[in-house]
């Protein structure tokens, strides 16, 4: 299929090369345009009223139903956040952690995860384990390290579905299984995931999934959303989660919403959620998520070649590649100051990834082959 046609809607890919989907994804102009809608509705209604709070309520109820229909799963398990390291730590901090206990992190997991841990590691005394991986490692050799990492006190398991610094996908449904026949949740970072893999979280069967809409599904920035297959304890709360609630001489009396909402806190930037749900239409208006994915592993998997085929550049993965993520390095060349130069001198957006050290191409599938031969040819050209 020809994504590419929907190019035009993209205003921030009109003068650039854009391969920096898994840092921020551009908006389209009709998403632009959505959000300011939702501004100005607000606006319309009284931004405190009657009309304008039950809007709100309608909104709440639109995105959790969209996300359920993208997710596989049912509106009342769906917590909207800002970010996936909003949803992470609200997953991370509902476990009822004692002294003792332990938490495995994949190798591979991003600063925000790590701090996390390091956090729930001083304040609960609990002992943080780290998985080993290593690009294109196999399903068996994953599952191997995970049995010989996990032990008796091993609580819970925090891991990317897609690795963000070198674009592997882990085998999270075989994981997940295994975790939960020793009664170890599953915390899965979908960051680099979600609007890229088609998705069906209950046929996954993980605990937790957090992933943010402004990467690689195109929506704005200060949108995510936190799945849990089951409740955790209520952490970092506030008036959207509560079902009523008064204090009286014998203290707080609280009653808690029994869905994914009693984890939302207060006021949040309620004209995105429309806006995101536009997004979410757009691209599947182009396609199912299973065509959207299959051409963007196609497009990655031709840079992934391009760039094998040149001395001195070598590609992370050495297999066949099954996200967007194209990692590689350039002999002699230190990845931070060649994304600066790309992004200067000709007008190529992709960044450094710090461990391993290395540059990152995100790659969608509104990218053109004719913008990875561009890409091929000014490594190539750098000598």
């Amino acid at each position: 299929m020809n994504f590419a046609i929907h190019r035009p809607c993209f205003p921030g890919l009109a003068d650039r090369i854009y391969l920096n989907y898994g840092g921020q994804g551009p908006l389209s102009e009709a998403t632009l345009q959505a959000i300011a809608a939702g501004y100005r509705r607000v606006e319309a209604l009284g931004s405190y009223s009657h009309a304008g709070n039950a809007w709100v309520m309608q909104e709440l109820v639109a995105i959790k139903q969209t996300l359920a229909g993208v997710l596989g799963v049912t509106p009342e398990t769906l917590t909207l956040t800002e970010n996936t390291t909003v949803g992470c730590n609200v997953a991370l901090w509902g476990i009822d952690w004692q002294p003792g206990d332990r938490l495995l992190l994949s190798a591979w997991e991003h600063p925000g995860i790590v701090a996390i841990a390091q956090v729930l590691q001083r304040r609960f005394g609990i002992a943080v384990d780290v998985l080993p991986l290593r690009p294109d490692g196999s399903a068996a050799e994953i599952l191997a390290d995970l049995a010989a990492q996990c032990r008796a006190t091993t609580r819970a398991v925090a891991i990317s579905h897609v690795a963000w610094n070198t674009g592997d996908v882990l085998p999270l449904a075989e994981m997940a299984a295994f975790c939960r026949a020793r009664d170890i949740l599953t915390v899965v970072d979908g960051a680099q995931s979600a609007g890229v893999l088609p998705l069906d979280l209950a046929a996954l069967g993980v605990d937790a999934y957090a992933f943010t809409g402004h990467k690689w599904l195109l929506g704005p920035q200060g949108t995510g959303v936190l799945y849990l297959r089951q409740p955790l304890q209520p952490t970092y709360v506030g008036w959207r989660g509560l079902d009523g609630g008064h204090l009286n001489e014998a203290g707080p009396q609280v009653a808690w919403h029994r869905d994914g909402s009693v984890f939302e806190v207060a006021t949040s930037a309620y004209p995105l959620l429309g806006a995101w749900r536009t997004a979410i239409a757009e691209a599947n208006a182009w396609g199912t998520a299973g065509d959207r994915y299959g051409r963007l592993c196609e497009l990655a998997e031709i840079l992934r070649q391009g760039l094998a085929r040149m001395p001195g550049v070598t590609p992370i993965q050495q297999q066949p590649l099954a996200t967007g993520l194209v990692c590689f390095t350039v002999a002699g060349r230190d990845p931070h100051e060649l994304a600066r130069h790309l992004e200067t001198e000709r007008q190529i957006c992709l960044r450094a990834i710090p461990e391993p050290l290395c540059l990152r191409a995100s790659v969608h599938c509104l990218t053109t082959e004719a913008e990875i031969e561009t890409l091929v040819q000014t490594i190539a050209a750098l000598g």
